[in-house]
């Protein structure tokens, strides 16, 4: 299977025959100009036609002329044709690079999308704890008794769980959104959010009571959720826009081979 280094040393080498080849081809073509005039010249009633009659040299000069026109005018349609020949090259290479490139991003945006997936569900079972754990501590506060705050204090402890589970998938988000070239957008927010959560859940350790640090830690939860909302939004509109470019490589491959 063929490297995207290996396609893009093909591509150059293949440039610079382009190179040579149109070099040649311009040179052959100004050989052929010159050999056409000369050509042209004992053919027609020129002086220097007249002087060769004198000489009776006219017919076997212009015998040679042509004899050497046609040698440089066979040199030259080869030229042309390689010319052609390493320009569709080129543009093959160039088609199958890109598609190489638009290939491995859609692939590295698709990893990205799942990350973004599985870090969105792990936040929302987060959120799902900790509003569970705001209703029990109303409850805990009006007088629920003791079935109130075990109950609080278990889907903290569940919340406290899942945000570890929730800090990895969003370590794991940002390395793939770097590997697809994503900006991230999140970076700031994420990051406190994942200070944020050590600090906020290191805190329920001494004071589970607290219901305006569970309200804290709910608001912290949801931007987050909102922000890897729009990295999902925005990996998707990526993936269906080099999706489009894969088609219309692919397109102009076929248009291509269609022209030979």
């Amino acid at each position: 299977m063929q490297t995207a280094r290996a396609l893009e040393q093909l591509l150059q080498d293949a440039q610079k025959s382009l190179h040579d080849q149109q070099n040649n081809h311009l040179m052959l073509k100004q050989q052929l100009a010159c050999k056409k005039s000369d050509v042209a010249k004992l053919d027609g009633l020129s002086l220097t036609s007249f002087f060769h009659s004198v000489l009776r040299k006219r017919k076997q000069r212009l015998a040679e002329e042509k004899h050497e026109y046609q040698a440089i005018k066979l040199k030259y349609d080869v030229s042309v044709k390689a010319v052609d020949e390493t320009q569709e090259e080129i543009q093959r290479l160039q088609n199958k690079l890109t598609t190489f490139d638009l290939t491995r991003a859609r692939k590295q945006l698709q990893e990205a999308i799942q990350a973004e997936k599985a870090a969105l569900d792990s936040l929302q079972q987060v959120k799902s704890y900790l509003q569970s754990a705001i209703n029990w501590g109303a409850w805990d506060m009006l007088g629920g008794g003791m079935l109130a705050a075990m109950v609080k204090h278990s889907k903290i402890d569940s919340a406290k769980q899942q945000v570890h589970y929730a800090q990895q998938q969003l370590r794991t988000l940002k390395e793939e959104l770097i590997n697809a070239g994503q900006i991230l957008n999140m970076s700031l927010e994420i990051d406190n959010f994942l200070q944020f959560a050590d600090f906020f859940f290191d805190g329920f350790i001494a004071d589970y009571t607290v219901q305006s640090k569970i309200k804290r830690g709910l608001s912290a939860c949801s931007d987050a959720i909102s922000i890897v909302t729009l990295e999902i939004n925005s990996c998707h509109d990526r993936l269906a826009e080099t999706q489009r470019e894969i088609d219309n490589v692919s397109k102009s491959k076929i248009e291509l081979i269609e022209q030979r």
